[in-house]
């Protein structure tokens, strides 16, 4: 699937009651001048009535928080309902898509899932309205060029940066992944970069928005904190569900990624569209040529020299010369 949408266990249909419950383990003092999360402010900014989620938990460590969050709301449905979300100070076993191991140094990085119960098909748009969301909400926090790279890929320009080998001045800052119920909810997971250092950085194609702001003759802005990014993508990708389902009930749902204006959005954060590109195909094919659009199922479509035209909704694909339009104003 698109995005790397992929079956997960078994969810129990909602119960009917409304009543909002939060979580929180207890969270160490700070390590290294990185505070743990704030539950306490996270609830008050998230929970309802007056916030989006219905059920949030807070935990000091957690091995996979897509992982857990998936059993959570199998074995445990009338606590965990969409949407609902699970964040983690330090994850010791991430996951990234095709089975890679995604791992941070602790609190340095905002990781967490969302159960969501979308009305809008197909659902393997959840990854890059995902992306919109948090390219949306890093953006409005820094104030850096933020864009998307097919299908899960959250890119930040970082200023002053030397220039890599096909990625340019880009580095990825966050990545996404999304695993598909049987009972057709979605759970989904950021890892976003915040505080590292650039010596904790696993490759030099990477960044976190602290080394991104970093100038020549110090901190040109201070990175944002991890509760308030916490609040600022969870409200957006919410309300971002919330137009594309409200379109979906105006219209058919292959069209409400166009009639909501989403597919728009999508399209001006993806850089990929316009690159020469690479894909990687499971099946062991390598379709090479000039990523020129999106299918209705958010599907990538490359164009090849011979006229052929690909539809890609899972592998790899490598940008083969660096994206350089802006995507954020």
């Amino acid at each position: 699937m698109c995005g790397d949408t992929r079956r997960a266990g078994a969810v129990l249909e909602e119960p009917t009651n409304e009543t909002m419950m939060s979580t929180v383990t207890h969270l160490p003092p700070a390590a290294h001048g990185r505070p743990a999360l704030d539950h306490d402010a996270l609830a008050a900014a998230l929970l309802r009535p007056g916030g989006p989620l219905r059920h949030l938990e807070v935990r000091p460590t957690d091995p996979s928080t897509n992982t857990s969050l998936a059993a959570a709301s199998t074995s445990d449905p009338g606590t965990w309902r969409a949407p609902a979300a699970l964040l983690a100070d330090h994850q010791v076993a991430g996951r990234g898509r095709l089975g890679r191991v995604w791992q941070t140094p602790a609190r340095t990085a905002l990781t967490m899932s969302v159960l969501l119960a979308p009305r809008a098909r197909p659902l393997t748009w959840v990854p890059l309205l995902t992306g919109l969301a948090v390219c949306a909400a890093v953006h409005e926090a820094t104030g850096l060029d933020v864009g998307l790279k097919w299908p899960n890929d959250v890119l930040v320009a970082v200023p002053g940066a030397d220039e890599l080998p096909v990625v340019g001045r880009r580095r990825k800052v966050a990545g996404i992944l999304a695993e598909v119920t049987p009972a057709g909810q979605v759970v989904v997971g950021v890892g976003l970069n915040v505080l590292q250092s650039a010596d904790e950085l696993p490759v030099a194609a990477a960044t976190s928005l602290a080394a991104a702001l970093l100038g020549a003759d110090g901190p040109s802005h201070v990175a944002p904190s991890r509760d308030d990014l916490a609040v600022a993508v969870l409200t957006r990708l919410l309300a971002t569900i919330d137009r594309w389902d409200a379109a979906a009930g105006r219209s058919r749902d292959s069209d409400a990624i166009v009639t909501s204006g989403l597919l728009a959005e999508v399209e001006q954060r993806l850089v990929t569209l316009g690159s020469l590109v690479r894909a990687e195909l499971t099946d062991g094919r390598e379709v090479t040529g000039e990523a020129v659009g999106l299918a209705p199922d958010g599907a990538l479509v490359i164009a090849s020299d011979d006229g052929r035209r690909t539809e890609v909704r899972s592998g790899d694909v490598h940008h083969l010369r660096a994206p350089l339009r802006p995507t954020s104003g």
